[in-house]
Protein backbone atom coordinates (compact mmCIF):
# COMPACT_ATOMS: atom_id res chain seq x y z
CA UNK A 1 0.00 0.00 0.00
CA UNK A 2 1.13 3.29 -0.64
CA UNK A 3 0.76 4.32 3.05
CA UNK A 4 3.81 1.98 4.14
CA UNK A 5 5.81 3.52 1.50
CA UNK A 6 4.79 7.52 2.57
CA UNK A 7 5.47 6.81 6.33
CA UNK A 8 8.82 4.67 5.51
CA UNK A 9 9.89 7.89 3.28
CA UNK A 10 8.47 10.72 5.64
CA UNK A 11 10.65 9.01 8.48
CA UNK A 12 13.97 8.98 6.31
CA UNK A 13 13.39 12.68 5.99
CA UNK A 14 13.41 13.20 9.60
CA UNK A 15 16.26 10.98 10.19
CA UNK A 16 17.87 13.00 7.46
CA UNK A 17 17.19 16.39 8.60
CA UNK A 18 18.57 15.13 12.50
CA UNK A 19 21.80 14.44 10.84
CA UNK A 20 21.82 17.61 9.11
CA UNK A 21 21.24 20.01 11.84
CA UNK A 22 23.44 17.62 14.28
CA UNK A 23 26.52 18.43 12.70
CA UNK A 24 29.16 20.44 14.13
CA UNK A 25 30.73 23.56 12.34
CA UNK A 26 34.64 24.29 12.46
CA UNK A 27 35.66 26.57 15.30
CA UNK A 28 38.92 27.91 13.95
CA UNK A 29 40.74 29.25 11.16
CA UNK A 30 38.02 29.39 7.92
CA UNK A 31 39.02 26.50 5.75
CA UNK A 32 37.96 24.60 2.82
CA UNK A 33 36.83 21.32 4.43
CA UNK A 34 36.48 18.13 1.96
CA UNK A 35 34.49 16.30 4.01
CA UNK A 36 31.99 18.63 4.44
CA UNK A 37 31.46 18.90 0.82
CA UNK A 38 31.43 15.42 0.56
CA UNK A 39 28.44 15.62 3.68
CA UNK A 40 26.69 18.22 1.51
CA UNK A 41 27.08 16.52 -1.20
CA UNK A 42 25.52 13.06 0.03
CA UNK A 43 22.34 14.69 1.88
CA UNK A 44 21.67 16.32 -1.82
CA UNK A 45 21.79 13.12 -3.54
CA UNK A 46 19.01 12.14 -0.50
CA UNK A 47 16.86 14.57 -0.75
CA UNK A 48 16.84 14.11 -4.62
CA UNK A 49 16.17 10.57 -4.07
CA UNK A 50 13.30 11.44 -1.59
CA UNK A 51 11.71 14.06 -3.89
CA UNK A 52 11.47 11.38 -7.07
CA UNK A 53 10.11 9.26 -4.82
CA UNK A 54 7.61 11.85 -3.50
CA UNK A 55 6.56 12.77 -7.39
CA UNK A 56 5.85 8.84 -8.15
CA UNK A 57 3.96 8.61 -5.04
CA UNK A 58 1.78 11.82 -6.08
CA UNK A 59 1.34 10.29 -9.46
CA UNK A 60 0.00 7.17 -7.63
CA UNK A 61 -2.39 9.12 -5.43
CA UNK A 62 -3.67 11.78 -8.35
CA UNK A 63 -4.34 7.78 -10.52
CA UNK A 64 -5.95 6.69 -7.70
CA UNK A 65 -8.15 9.99 -7.23
CA UNK A 66 -9.21 10.16 -11.12
CA UNK A 67 -10.10 6.36 -10.37
CA UNK A 68 -12.50 6.44 -7.30
CA UNK A 69 -13.41 10.26 -7.95
CA UNK A 70 -12.65 13.53 -6.56
CA UNK A 71 -12.47 13.26 -2.65
CA UNK A 72 -14.16 15.93 -0.45
CA UNK A 73 -11.56 18.87 0.60
CA UNK A 74 -13.31 18.94 3.98
CA UNK A 75 -11.78 15.47 5.03
CA UNK A 76 -8.39 16.55 4.08
CA UNK A 77 -8.37 19.78 6.14
CA UNK A 78 -9.68 17.29 8.71
CA UNK A 79 -7.09 15.21 8.71
CA UNK A 80 -4.10 17.59 8.44
CA UNK A 81 -5.45 19.97 11.11
CA UNK A 82 -5.54 17.22 13.65
CA UNK A 83 -2.50 15.99 12.86
CA UNK A 84 -0.29 19.12 12.86
CA UNK A 85 0.12 19.48 9.37
CA UNK A 86 -0.32 23.78 8.40
CA UNK A 87 1.89 24.69 5.98
CA UNK A 88 1.43 28.26 6.11
CA UNK A 89 0.45 30.72 8.80
CA UNK A 90 2.83 31.83 11.55
CA UNK A 91 2.69 28.31 13.68
CA UNK A 92 2.56 26.43 10.39
CA UNK A 93 5.25 23.83 10.06
CA UNK A 94 7.24 25.90 6.86
CA UNK A 95 7.20 29.20 9.03
CA UNK A 96 11.11 29.05 9.44
CA UNK A 97 11.58 28.07 6.36
CA UNK A 98 9.50 30.82 4.77
CA UNK A 99 11.35 33.54 7.16
CA UNK A 100 15.17 31.88 6.10
CA UNK A 101 13.95 32.42 2.54
CA UNK A 102 13.51 36.11 3.07
CA UNK A 103 16.90 36.59 4.51
CA UNK A 104 19.04 36.68 1.12
CA UNK A 105 19.25 40.23 1.16
CA UNK A 106 20.44 40.43 5.26
CA UNK A 107 24.22 40.35 3.88
CA UNK A 108 23.77 43.32 1.86
CA UNK A 109 21.58 45.44 4.17
CA UNK A 110 24.74 44.91 6.91
CA UNK A 111 27.52 45.73 4.84
CA UNK A 112 26.29 48.29 1.95
CA UNK A 113 27.51 51.33 4.16
CA UNK A 114 30.69 49.37 4.04
CA UNK A 115 31.75 50.62 0.99
CA UNK A 116 35.87 51.23 0.54
CA UNK A 117 37.39 54.57 -0.95
CA UNK A 118 38.16 53.91 -4.27
CA UNK A 119 35.18 51.60 -5.29
CA UNK A 120 32.11 53.52 -4.94
CA UNK A 121 29.14 53.04 -3.76
CA UNK A 122 28.48 49.08 -2.59
CA UNK A 123 25.07 48.61 -4.49
CA UNK A 124 24.43 44.56 -3.70
CA UNK A 125 21.98 43.72 -6.16
CA UNK A 126 18.89 41.96 -4.87
CA UNK A 127 20.04 38.10 -5.18
CA UNK A 128 17.10 36.21 -6.75
CA UNK A 129 19.45 34.73 -9.27
CA UNK A 130 22.87 32.42 -9.26
CA UNK A 131 23.97 35.90 -11.69
CA UNK A 132 23.13 37.88 -9.02
CA UNK A 133 24.17 35.94 -6.23
CA UNK A 134 28.03 35.69 -7.44
CA UNK A 135 27.68 39.50 -8.53
CA UNK A 136 26.99 39.89 -4.40
CA UNK A 137 29.95 37.63 -3.17
CA UNK A 138 32.29 39.74 -5.72
CA UNK A 139 31.38 42.87 -3.96
CA UNK A 140 31.27 41.73 -0.80
CA UNK A 141 34.44 39.46 -0.23
CA UNK A 142 36.56 41.32 -3.09
CA UNK A 143 37.18 45.25 -3.43
CA UNK A 144 36.14 46.91 -6.81
CA UNK A 145 38.33 49.59 -6.76
CA UNK A 146 40.57 50.84 -9.71
CA UNK A 147 42.93 51.88 -7.36
CA UNK A 148 46.15 50.13 -5.84
CA UNK A 149 44.92 48.52 -2.85
CA UNK A 150 46.74 49.80 0.43
CA UNK A 151 47.14 48.71 4.20
CA UNK A 152 44.01 50.86 4.59
CA UNK A 153 41.81 48.98 1.90
CA UNK A 154 42.86 45.88 3.22
CA UNK A 155 41.80 46.39 6.38
CA UNK A 156 38.32 48.15 5.72
CA UNK A 157 37.69 44.67 3.36
CA UNK A 158 38.80 42.34 6.05
CA UNK A 159 36.07 43.88 8.08
CA UNK A 160 33.81 44.09 5.63
CA UNK A 161 34.22 40.29 5.29
CA UNK A 162 33.81 39.35 9.15
CA UNK A 163 30.76 40.95 9.47
CA UNK A 164 29.24 39.38 6.31
CA UNK A 165 30.87 35.60 7.86
CA UNK A 166 29.09 36.51 11.17
CA UNK A 167 26.16 37.68 9.85
CA UNK A 168 25.73 34.23 7.89
CA UNK A 169 26.78 32.37 11.00
CA UNK A 170 24.16 34.27 13.23
CA UNK A 171 21.43 33.45 10.54
CA UNK A 172 23.05 29.52 10.36
CA UNK A 173 22.69 29.25 13.87
CA UNK A 174 19.09 30.91 13.84
CA UNK A 175 18.30 28.16 11.63
CA UNK A 176 19.57 25.16 12.90
CA UNK A 177 17.97 26.22 16.38
CA UNK A 178 15.04 26.60 15.02
CA UNK A 179 14.43 23.26 12.56
CA UNK A 180 15.62 21.46 15.71
CA UNK A 181 13.09 22.83 17.41
CA UNK A 182 10.50 21.45 15.41
CA UNK A 183 12.18 17.95 15.32
CA UNK A 184 9.08 16.90 18.55
CA UNK A 185 6.69 18.00 16.87
CA UNK A 186 7.72 16.34 13.51
CA UNK A 187 7.66 13.31 15.11
CA UNK A 188 4.25 14.06 16.78
CA UNK A 189 2.88 14.80 13.41
CA UNK A 190 4.11 11.37 12.02
CA UNK A 191 3.07 9.41 14.71
CA UNK A 192 -0.80 10.88 14.28
CA UNK A 193 -0.54 10.29 10.56
CA UNK A 194 0.41 6.99 10.83
CA UNK A 195 -2.63 6.37 13.71
CA UNK A 196 -4.85 7.84 11.08
CA UNK A 197 -3.92 5.26 8.60
CA UNK A 198 -4.46 2.74 10.87
CA UNK A 199 -7.56 3.28 11.94
CA UNK A 200 -8.75 3.99 7.56
CA UNK A 201 -11.61 2.06 7.12
CA UNK A 202 -12.34 3.19 3.20
CA UNK A 203 -9.79 3.74 -0.09
CA UNK A 204 -11.29 7.28 0.32
CA UNK A 205 -10.00 7.76 3.82
CA UNK A 206 -6.90 5.87 2.49
CA UNK A 207 -6.03 8.42 -0.38
CA UNK A 208 -6.79 11.32 2.23
CA UNK A 209 -4.08 9.94 5.13
CA UNK A 210 -1.58 9.12 2.14
CA UNK A 211 -1.91 12.49 0.71
CA UNK A 212 -2.13 14.48 3.98
CA UNK A 213 1.36 12.09 4.50
CA UNK A 214 2.59 13.34 1.32
CA UNK A 215 2.14 16.87 2.61
CA UNK A 216 3.86 16.70 5.78
CA UNK A 217 6.79 14.79 3.72
CA UNK A 218 6.99 17.56 1.26
CA UNK A 219 7.16 20.06 4.44
CA UNK A 220 9.95 18.25 5.74
CA UNK A 221 12.40 18.08 2.64
CA UNK A 222 11.49 21.84 2.43
CA UNK A 223 13.69 22.20 5.65
CA UNK A 224 16.08 19.70 4.64
CA UNK A 225 16.67 21.91 1.13
CA UNK A 226 16.52 25.16 3.67
CA UNK A 227 19.17 23.67 6.43
CA UNK A 228 21.33 22.60 3.27
CA UNK A 229 21.24 26.05 1.41
CA UNK A 230 22.43 27.96 4.77
CA UNK A 231 25.14 25.37 5.24
CA UNK A 232 26.79 25.64 1.60
CA UNK A 233 26.47 29.19 2.21
CA UNK A 234 28.07 29.31 5.52
CA UNK A 235 30.87 27.30 3.92
CA UNK A 236 30.96 29.66 1.20
CA UNK A 237 30.83 32.35 3.40
CA UNK A 238 34.43 31.24 5.43
CA UNK A 239 35.95 30.13 2.45
CA UNK A 240 35.79 33.44 0.32
CA UNK A 241 36.50 35.50 3.86
CA UNK A 242 39.95 33.82 4.52
CA UNK A 243 40.65 33.81 0.55
CA UNK A 244 43.62 36.73 -0.05
CA UNK A 245 42.44 39.93 0.27
CA UNK A 246 42.91 41.07 -3.14
CA UNK A 247 40.81 42.08 -6.51
CA UNK A 248 39.04 39.34 -7.85
CA UNK A 249 40.01 38.82 -11.48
Amino acid sequence: MINSKARSLFAIALISSSALISAPAAANIPVIDPTAIARIREAVATASKQLAQAQQQVQQVTQMRNTIGQIGKGQLDSIMKSSGVDLSGAQGVLKDVQTLGTTSSNIGNSVKNLGIEGEGALNIPKIDSLTAGRDAASKIFYYGGAAEMTVATVKKLRERRNIALRETAVTSFGAATSFKSDLTQTQQIADKLGAQASDSSDLRTDVQVNTATLLAMYAELQKQTAIQAQLLELDSSRTLASDATAKRN
